[in-house]
């Protein structure tokens, strides 16, 4: 993963295009149990990883299980039906 963001700050100096490395997260998606420890960088920036990025609404988990999301979705519901 490393190689692909130095390929990416290639491409931003290239094009004169600036990367806001303080508004960059991570997340790794793996059905494995064992933890793992990445570090990526973008330039002198090391990138803070984030368990449970939400996208468009939808919340992701790490071993997509989706219990975050189901959990916010029912909470949401809950509310809005004044349950």
């Amino acid at each position: 993963m490393q190689e692909a963001l130095k390929k990416i700050e290639d491409w931003t100096r290239k094009w004169m295009v600036t990367l806001n490395a303080k508004k960059t997260t991570f997340t790794i998606f793996s059905l494995s149990t064992r933890a793992q420890t990445t570090i990526l960088k973008v330039g002198d920036h090391t990138l803070p990883e984030y368990k449970s990025p939400t996208y468009l609404g939808v919340t992701f988990d790490p071993r997509m299980i989706w219990k975050n999301q189901i959990d916010r979705s029912t909470k949401r519901a809950r509310l809005r039906l004044c349950l």
